[in-house]
């Protein structure tokens, strides 16, 4: 049977497209995965040269599901152990993303209302009437940072406090050793080191540097920033609340809740709290001597613990996770796959952080840049002594982009635009490449009709 030319064309243009779907060459990572992936890796070395930072790990998602990780540098650069696609780092604020979207979905399942006053479900505390704005702020307030509370993590008395409880172990552990080396039968310098640290560890690990209610005590008492709701200012403290919030309502912890929801069902595996001193596979992170907490240069000490009890965070991050997990909770988490139904406009619904800037709006922990060179923007930083974080969703093109340094020196006091240089570069590499690939497709196809 004998056809004219242009049903010809239309009958091989299925075929065309199979053989595209299997090949990888349309919506498929297995051909253009290795261009891109190499890309991605010569950005990262590129960067790690140019800024001289320790290491880092970087990873992207596309909408079609492909995914890469890269990693450069050093986990330990003492030990002169190599960053890999699997270290872990702690995430910081990236933590922020969970706590809101647990008390999304709990408002979603009617067990929480996000216009209500927190006074229903904490109001019972003995500090309750001590908390600035006490009696009306909500737990959308809370969300967007409009609460008028003040940041317990920026005030003197908190920093003090820090840095004098993380040398509690040191000091625990001097002792120790000084009692037991004039003690009858331990002359084994070996065994004495081993066992000190042992029972200075068990002794630390049980007692975290502060409850989230003694984080909650810094703020108490003091005036309100502003009247709630009428202005916006970034409050760790806001989150450690909604903590308590999570906890009350569900009657069970706030690991247990993200734990159920999202780590096991997303399979993010290299995601865990950060709430004990030995964190499986996490990288070293470094620091700046004149650090406000007076932190020591390096977060690990040498039997691979840390220095100071990572669990001060609680819910104002609390996690230690790694760029390939951050990406694809970001992905799922923006492209709505997170939970359930439609929970993005409730997620998304935001209030400007200044008056003077009507493009940057905060949401239920989550960061939202209006415009771009790439259209609107998605996520959170991340920061806590010693490691630098960034996870970014751009929906215009449907990718998400998340790196993670362990260093803040020159970060956190803004000295280097590292951070924000690598969110540019990063999606400039991503997008561009990703386009290219779907406008190659687009117009091979085009081409034969």
């Amino acid at each position: 049977m004998f056809y004219a030319p242009e049903i010809r064309i239309r009958m091989i243009i299925p075929a065309l497209l199979v053989l595209l779907l299997i090949t990888g060459w349309l919506y498929s990572s297995s051909a253009e995965t290795p261009a891109l992936s190499e890309d991605l890796q010569a950005a990262l070395d590129a960067f790690q040269q140019e800024y001289g930072f320790p290491g880092a790990t970087a990873a992207y998602v596309l909408r079609d599901g492909t995914r890469a990780v890269a990693a450069t540098g050093l986990a330990d650069i003492e030990n002169g152990t190599p960053m890999t696609v699997q270290s872990r780092m702690l995430a910081g604020s990236i933590g922020k993303t969970f706590v809101g979207a647990t008390v999304v979905a709990l408002a979603r399942e009617g067990v929480l209302e996000l216009n209500v006053p927190i006074a229903r479900w904490l109001g019972g505390r003995q500090w309750f009437d001590r908390l600035p704005n006490h009696d009306v702020i909500t737990l959308r307030q809370l969300l967007n940072h409009s609460s008028g509370l003040p940041d317990h993590v920026h005030l003197e008395s908190f920093v003090t406090a820090v840095n004098r409880k993380w040398q509690e172990r040191q000091n625990y552990e001097i002792t120790l050793r000084s009692l037991l080396n004039h003690g009858p039968g331990l002359s084994d310098q070996g065994h004495l080191e081993s066992f000190a640290n042992s029972v200075a560890h068990q002794w630390y690990e049980t007692q975290p540097l502060f409850s989230p209610e003694d984080l909650i005590g810094y703020v108490l008492d003091r005036p309100a920033l502003f009247e709630a709701g009428t202005s916006w200012a970034y409050s760790d403290t806001g989150y450690i609340l909604l903590g308590l919030v999570i906890e009350e309502v569900t009657g069970r912890s706030y690991y247990e809740e993200i734990r159920e929801r999202f780590l096991t069902p997303f399979d993010l595996q290299l995601t865990t709290p950060s709430d004990q001193l030995l964190l499986t596979g996490l990288a070293a992170g470094y620091m700046g001597t004149e650090n406000a907490f007076g932190f020591p240069h390096k977060t690990l000490q040498a039997d691979g613990t840390m220095v100071w009890h990572p669990g001060l965070e609680w819910t104002g991050g609390g996690l230690v996770s790694n760029a390939g997990d951050l990406a694809l909770w970001g992905a799922l988490l923006f492209e709505g796959h997170a939970m359930t139904g439609d929970y993005l406009t409730e997620l998304l619904k935001g209030v400007p952080i200044s008056p003077e800037d009507s493009d940057i709006y905060y949401g239920s922990g989550i960061a939202i840049y209006r415009s771009g060179p790439f259209g609107p923007v998605y996520g959170h930083g991340g920061w806590i002594p010693g490691y630098s974080s960034s996870l970014r969703h751009y929906p215009a093109y449907g990718v998400t982009i998340a790196f993670q340094i362990n260093t803040d020196i020159g970060i956190v006091d803004d000295r280097t635009a590292v951070v924000s240089e690598m969110e540019k570069k990063l999606a400039e590499i991503v997008i561009k490449k990703k386009e290219g690939r779907m406008t190659f497709v687009s117009g091979f196809l085009t081409g034969l009709v």
